[in-house]
């Protein structure tokens, strides 16, 4: 339901040109579990969701669709959809494809191989007292992706990419009421009450706590985020359009070493795995990341 690179190209590949497929730029709530199975608790609401759909009407969306996740006992009909032009507001997202690797490299940069113990160990809140060098990398990651963007709209015109803000204004318009200091981006993503409850994905020894390389902290937001978004920066190359995405490669880098993979070679998408990842090919059109041709 919540997309992330891209998925859309995925489904075409998979299931034909005329596959009816829809995507949310963001999840439509944050909940808390209270009894599973029967019962959860709200606690980031939303108003409204961004959705992009191949072959289906802005109507079937509006009927059919927006009911799905409409919280109809608040007494609102909320979240209401709005239908983009284009996937670049899904591909471009200043979400979890770089909060996560930014958030999950502080935590365990100091991590060599063996698990850390006493002080070493890292926050067992996932989000809360984000490190400032936590910070500073993810304001890097969002420099680099809001250039992309802006290089993928000088060269394709996809207007989707103008519905791309920069992170800090994106927390600012969803979760302004629910976090107690702007200061810093650290301080913004570390004291949003929205994302309080997430507890930091780990393996636990008798020695320490080492990362979970299986996690979908580490898996999606990497081999569906990060390597997503390079290949289009390799691909804009191509083209004759550099961007810098150094801090994009480097987190690449350290959590492929995680996951025991080989996504990067020399700083080029060209590892053995990346046959497991659906990446903008040097052969494809760029068009492809805004939207795949009329069945």
């Amino acid at each position: 339901i919540f997309s992330q690179g891209l998925q859309h190209l995925l489904a075409v590949r998979i299931f034909g040109p005329k596959v009816r497929f829809f995507a949310l730029r963001n999840i439509p709530w944050l909940c808390k579990l209270v009894k599973k199975g029967e019962e959860s608790v709200i606690v980031g609401p939303k108003t409204s969701i961004d959705v992009m759909a191949l072959n289906l009407s802005p109507e079937f969306i509006k009927k059919e669709l927006e009911p799905l996740f409409v919280v109809q006992q608040t007494g609102t009909w909320e979240p209401v959809m709005n239908l983009l032009p284009d996937f670049c507001p899904v591909v471009f997202n200043p979400a979890n494809q770089i909060i996560h690797p930014a958030v999950y490299w502080g935590l365990f940069r100091n991590y060599t191989g063996k698990p850390l113990g006493g002080p070493a160990e890292p926050n067992e809140w996932l989000y809360r007292d984000m490190p400032e060098v936590s910070g500073q990398v993810l304001a890097v990651l969002d420099e680099e992706l809001q250039a992309l963007k802006d290089a993928y709209y000088q060269a394709t015109g996809a207007a989707g990419c103008k519905a791309v803000i920069p992170l800090a204004d994106r927390l600012r318009l969803q979760y302004g009421d629910q976090i107690s200091d702007f200061s810093t981006m650290a301080k913004m993503v570390g004291t949003n009450k929205a994302y309080s409850l997430a507890k930091t994905p780990l393996l636990r020894t008798p020695e320490g706590v080492a990362p979970d390389p299986n996690h979908r902290v580490v898996t999606d937001d990497i081999g569906w985020g990060l390597c997503t978004l390079v290949s289009i920066a390799e691909r804009l190359e191509m083209e004759g359009v550099p961007t810098p995405t150094s801090m994009m490669r480097m987190l690449i880098e350290w959590h492929q070493k995680l996951m025991g993979k080989e996504f990067l070679v020399n700083g080029r998408l060209c590892g053995c795995d990346c046959t497991e990842l659906v990446l903008l090919r040097p052969e494809e059109p760029l068009e492809l990341v805004a939207k795949p041709p009329p069945a």
